[in-house]
């Protein structure tokens, strides 16, 4: 009778090759499962970043002062035809945006003003670029960045912009903003390529605004900027040609403010400056007549223009004044001894009216009887 003398060479060496197959294989899903669970979890972190920085520009852009909408090669600004296909040259845009503090809600919340720069930057030691935004309120300055890291950026000197201007019909101005964020993640040992896009359109300067001394001053900005756009020799529309000769009728061949005064006076409110109701805290009640004021030049910050007030209704009572509409914060401030304007910019007067004297009889702020335009 033959003994087990147990297992054979090749039956050890058959068994060991089969384990090692098995135990291969079992590696080989586990793994592959586990590169599957990271780059769903990388995937997912992409895309909230892409998100996230994309609610921030499509917010902004939304009420976003069109006028101060600019793009820039460089240093240089240039102008984008909303036809054109090669947008690769932009490299920054810039855009001044009021948003409001409840909840964006134009009618409940104080408006806030915004300034936000988009550009592509190149961090150091990445072979790709990087999508930046900026946004400053007050002294208040936030930054976001898209993507974080190299290896899913596809940003590169030959794309576009992230932001390009379009038109909803063929006809009109550009009233819409593209954007489309390209970006790369690592999946099955491979490279995707997916793209997170949408569009938006600025509101009008007046569809917002309820104020009339705030249409009033968006009123002056829409002639001024398209005055400066002409005389620093940019393109304009049809439309924007035929202002232009309606201002020159005006009386002067050059950027003026007192041409943008009249042509507004004019145009817009028929030969009368919208006025209002002021009651003092004395109780007295006097009638004001809103005017704009801007130091006009080719190339200054349109959005530098402010509103002061006069008891005169005429067209040009003067430069100086005792009332100085604050459109940031609603009121109407008051000093009690005229002063001189015509020299003064908005971003340096803002801080003079709240922080020296103009008051009155103990009282900084006035409520303003608002009146229709």
């Amino acid at each position: 009778m033959r003994k087990n003398a147990g297992f054979t060479l090749i039956e050890i060496l058959v068994a060991i090759v089969l384990m090692g197959i098995i135990f291969g294989t079992i590696i080989g899903l586990f793994s592959k499962g586990i590169t599957q669970q990271q780059a769903g979890v990388s995937q997912q972190e992409l895309f909230t970043q892409a998100r996230a920085i994309m609610n921030e520009v499509k917010t902004t852009l939304r009420y976003a002062d069109i006028d101060s909408i600019k793009f820039y090669s460089g240093t240089t600004e240039t102008t984008l035809a909303s036809d054109s296909k090669d947008f690769t040259g932009v490299t920054k845009m810039e855009y001044t945006s009021k948003i409001f503090s409840d909840n964006y809600d134009a009618a409940g919340g104080s408006a806030q003003e915004v300034k936000v720069t988009v550009e592509l930057q190149q961090p150091s030691g990445w072979t790709h670029k990087q999508m930046k935004v900026t946004k400053i309120t007050g002294t208040t300055t936030k930054t976001y960045v898209f993507p974080e890291k190299d290896a899913n950026s596809l940003f590169t000197t030959s794309t576009n912009f992230p932001i390009t201007p379009t038109k909803l019909i063929s006809s009109m101005d550009v009233d819409l903003y593209k954007i489309d964020l390209p970006m790369q993640y690592a999946i099955s040992g491979s490279m995707k390529e997916e793209h997170l896009r949408t569009s938006v359109a600025p509101l009008p300067a007046d569809t917002t605004a309820t104020d009339p001394w705030v249409i009033l001053r968006n009123k002056y900005i829409d002639i001024a900027t398209i005055v400066q756009k002409y005389y620093a020799g940019k393109t304009l529309t049809t439309d924007e040609l035929a202002k232009v000769t309606v201002y020159k009728s005006y009386g002067n061949n050059s950027l003026s403010n007192d041409s943008l005064r009249s042509y507004v006076y004019s145009v817009d409110y028929n030969g009368a400056w919208p006025s209002g109701k002021v009651t003092k805290a004395s109780g007295t009640t006097v009638t004001v007549y809103a005017q704009p004021f801007w130091v006009a030049s080719t190339t200054g910050d349109v959005q530098n223009t402010f509103i002061f007030c006069h008891e005169s209704s005429a067209q040009k009572p003067g430069w100086y004044t005792q009332y100085i509409y604050n459109t940031d914060t609603s009121k109407l401030y008051i000093r009690s001894s005229a002063t001189s304007v015509n020299t003064w910019a908005w971003s340096t007067l803002k801080n003079t009216i709240l922080e020296s004297n103009w008051t009155t009889e103990g009282s900084t702020t006035f409520t303003l009887t608002k009146s229709s335009t």
